[in-house]
């Protein structure tokens, strides 16, 4: 080969690659997050990169904003967390580079682009999907606008002295895993349990996409035994991580689900679960394809829609809004009108689908109740009454929304 046509395949290549780089998205119908920023962005005159980082979020003080703060904590397990996690990607994990490299692994396609969506209805899974992960890690600084993925990690639930005292997420002694007999540092990454050995309990599989679950008799695979779930990592560590806050069974699930699914040698099917917890602290990529697993593939019991599945399901429109999407995640409706509504309102529909969009009232009869797109009901201090009537309606909400 003449140097002359080394130097004109070299810029074929080049000018190909920069193409798949740059390519325009159709906006008028964008699939997939990653278009629909660049579509939201292109509208509001800027890159997509930009309008994350000054529109949507506040990379300057907000965005992984307390890693990037001198350490300020009081308890021996806030000074743990932050002298050996904060001191990685500071002020980057939760950056747009790592959001971009998540959502291009692969295997969350249906994300803002389940067939049959129109474009209105992927932005407002979007919206949901921004809305919910601000509101677990908001510093609140900048009243529930640009202020979320402030915390990478649940700050406030770490009040022991050492990473030996339990948290308020420790598991419960029911919840149960499979340790390899000859190496229990090593879990199995296909199955755990929340039962007892040998009588029959909530068995999950969390290779599945989604996840599957089945009531059968709590027995492990050959070669394993099982582990109480407490048992397998400091009682310091169980404490919300990430932007979906993931801890207990559902770090567990996506750590099953990543060694199946996306590591290089994937299956594994025994893992080191403490360096697993250890790396999605500090990598960014990891931390957001967490929360993707958690929206799109996590179920909370047999038979049950996920998050994704839920918010998209076009046959039942009041499941398409905020409302529905806390209680999927959140099983109720806790400080819902303070943080996930005014973030959800305020800042991402206007923000992704343009301040004159206005969202529509949606009801639907279901469990003696009248349910809507946007009602989910919360107060400070209700009375036992209100306490009653409020998870009734709860109940209705979720027993239309959520069953397959």
């Amino acid at each position: 080969m003449n140097k002359l046509t080394h130097v004109l395949i070299m810029a074929a290549v080049l000018f190909i690659s920069w193409g798949i780089t740059n390519a325009h998205a159709d906006c008028d119908n964008p699939c997939g997050a990653l278009e629909l920023l660049q579509c939201a962005a292109e509208a509001a005159g800027m890159e997509a990169e930009d309008f994350y980082n000054k529109v949507l979020f506040d990379s300057e003080t907000q965005l992984d904003g307390f890693c990037k703060q001198p350490y300020s904590g009081t308890t021996g397990q806030q000074k743990y967390y932050y002298d050996n996690f904060c001191s990685k990607q500071a002020g980057e994990y939760y950056s747009y580079e790592n959001l971009k490299e998540a959502l291009e692994n692969g295997h969350f396609g249906e994300f803002c682009c389940k067939e049959g969506t129109t474009k209105e209805q992927r932005y407002k899974e979007l919206a949901n999907f921004f809305a919910t992960i601000a509101a677990e890690t908001t510093s609140i600084i900048l009243g529930y606008t640009r202020d979320g993925l402030y915390y990478r990690y649940e700050y406030g639930g770490l009040t022991g002295a050492t990473m030996q005292d339990r948290t308020i997420y420790y598991p419960e002694d029911t919840w149960k895993v499979a340790a390899l007999s000859s190496n229990k540092n090593l879990i199995n990454t296909q199955i755990f349990w929340n039962g007892s050995e040998g009588e029959q309990g909530n068995t999950y599989y969390p290779a599945e996409s989604p996840m599957k679950m089945a009531w059968i008799t709590v027995t492990p695979p050959s070669g394993y035994e099982v582990m109480q779930m407490n048992e397998m990592i400091d009682p310091g560590y169980w404490c919300g991580m990430g932007a979906t806050q993931l801890t207990k069974d559902t770090m567990v699930g996506f750590f099953g689900w990543y060694y199946n699914n996306i590591a290089d040698e994937k299956p594994v099917e025994a893992a080191n679960y403490k360096d697993f917890v250890d790396r999605y602290v500090v990598d960014g990529k990891l931390g957001f394809m967490g929360a993707l697993w958690y929206w799109m593939y996590r179920v909370s019991g047999n038979g049950f829609r996920t998050p994704h599945q839920a918010v998209t399901n076009a046959e039942k429109p009041v499941c398409q809004d905020i409302a529905c999407a806390t209680m999927m995640v959140n099983g109720g409706c806790n400080h819902y009108p303070v943080n996930r509504l005014p973030y959800y309102v305020k800042q991402f529909i206007p923000a992704l689908l343009g301040h004159d969009y206005k969202l529509p009232t949606v009801t639907e009869e279901a469990g003696g109740q009248t349910l809507e797109n946007m009602k989910c009901p919360w107060k400070k201090d209700p009375t036992e009454e209100e306490k009653a009537e409020f998870q009734a309606y709860i109940d209705a909400f979720l027993g239309y929304c959520r069953p397959q």
